[in-house]
């Protein structure tokens, strides 16, 4: 349920459905630094659970969420931190990392 929500609301970006698009804005998004370290992606805590996002209509209410990973790059393990909105489908962490592997 969680991939295929996720694979649904990326996919309604262009064709201008505002779940999708209020979605994709308050998603965690690389800043300035990356290059030097800054592996803080957060999202828009204040988005989530409001507007769009808070309307019981579209299946229940999205979620602040927090994932932590981790990425190589030159061969040493780095922290990445990416906050966000949960849709409804995906009620854990374990459901949100296992779309975002």
């Amino acid at each position: 349920k969680c991939s295929a929500k996720i694979s649904e609301l990326t996919s309604g970006v262009l064709s201008g459905n505002l779940e999708s698009i209020a979605f994709v804005d308050a998603l965690g998004k690389p800043g300035s630094g990356v290059t030097t370290g800054n592996f803080l992606w957060l999202g828009d805590y204040e988005m989530c659970g409001k507007g769009v996002l808070g309307n019981e209509t579209i299946g229940g209410i999205y979620q602040n969420c927090l994932v932590t990973g981790y990425v190589f790059a030159g061969g040493f393990p780095l922290t990445l931190t990416w906050t966000g909105c949960s849709p409804p489908e995906c009620q854990n962490t374990t459901d949100l990392q296992g779309v975002l592997k």
